[in-house]
């Protein structure tokens, strides 16, 4: 009925802003890399916001409003970001990256 598919919109709406979410902290990740030669340990207001690479770092639509997985690696020259989905993953995650990110993300992205 009607609130299925509100509910439905709802979800869909979610899952476009956690994809924008990530293509927007990616952007932001790799301005932090142009200027420090590497990805950020983490990603919070002191490494992302203060530096001026995105202007409020953005955390998951769903209930509680939990952080994206972040996860440096190589010492800086590499990461995983990642989400916890609620419908089907769209192309091009990072199989590795979801292992890598571990618990509740089934959709990762990486440089």
């Amino acid at each position: 009925g009607v609130l299925a598919a509100l509910n439905s919109a709802r979800a869909k709406s979610r899952e476009a802003k956690r994809i924008s979410d990530l293509k927007q902290l990616q952007i932001a990740l790799e301005l932090s890399y142009d200027t420090n030669t590497a990805y950020p340990a983490a990603i919070n207001t002191a490494s992302m916001v203060t530096p001026g690479y995105i202007s409020v770092v953005p955390t998951d639509p769903g209930v509680g409003n939990p952080a994206y997985s972040y996860a440096q690696s190589g010492s800086g020259t590499g990461y995983c970001l990642g989400a916890n989905l609620e419908g089907t993953v769209p192309q091009g995650s990072n199989a590795a990256c979801v292992t890598s990110l571990g618990g509740s993300v089934d959709y990762a992205v990486s440089p």
